[in-house]
């Protein structure tokens, strides 16, 4: 008498390798696909918060420059130079109807950041070269001088932009820092203002941020 092999017993071992295979190549295509999500997710994470700081650190500065009164504005940030420093003064009472400017000198100015030397080298191990930060001064050189950073991480130079006498970045600035102010000519009232900003995420990877406005000083 022939037996008959029931076929529909059971998963022959052939097939069962072959199953674990398919599951095998699925759960690795999910786990890079999630891998990737979250890596995407870290980086635009990063991002944002070094966006955000840019932004808050220009509206800093541009909240002050708000009130400054145009002729007390020094230098003249005029292209295609600009300057990384900028003198103004806030008014300081109201007599009648006429504005009264005797309040001390406020100062926004890119400084090299007091861990870095400008030597192109690393030198406090951020994983940034020659990086700055944003410093606010109040009475620069005078008897009640205070300065006060708001912000670090600041790029050398303008993202785009490298030490070269050349406008690099197309914006009519030659070799700007990483803060930047530039008014069009002498008898203008605006005032741009850039910076970019980088640090280094959780794998390392450089990450870049660049903000620019304009302020309307008072004439």
């Amino acid at each position: 008498m022939r037996t008959r092999i029931n076929r529909n017993s059971g998963f022959t071992t052939v097939e069962l390798m072959i199953a674990m295979a398919i599951f095998g190549a699925v759960f690795s295509a999910f786990a890079l696909a999630t891998l990737s999500a979250s890596d995407s997710y870290k980086v635009g994470s990063a991002r944002s918060e070094l966006e955000a700081k840019a932004y808050r650190t220009l509206e800093r500065i541009t909240s002050s420059l708000d009130h400054a009164q145009r002729t007390t504005v020094n230098p003249e940030p005029a292209p295609p130079l600009g300057s990384s420093t900028l003198d103004f003064q806030e008014p300081s009472a109201l007599a009648g109807s006429a504005l009264m400017w005797t309040s001390p000198v406020q100062r926004f100015a890119f400084v090299i950041d007091p861990a870095e030397l400008d030597n192109g080298v690393d030198d406090n191990g951020n994983g940034l070269i020659d990086e700055g930060t944003v410093v606010w001064t109040e009475d620069p050189g005078g008897a009640n001088q205070r300065s006060v950073i708001i912000c670090r991480n600041v790029r050398e130079f303008l993202e785009g932009e490298v030490f070269n006498g050349l406008d690099d970045n197309g914006n009519g600035l030659r070799d700007e820092r990483g803060l930047s102010f530039d008014i069009v000519n002498a008898l203008s009232d605006v005032i741009t203002v850039r910076l970019t900003l980088e640090d280094r995420d959780e794998e390392g990877r450089l990450l870049t941020s660049t903000v620019e406005t304009s302020v309307r000083v008072r004439n």
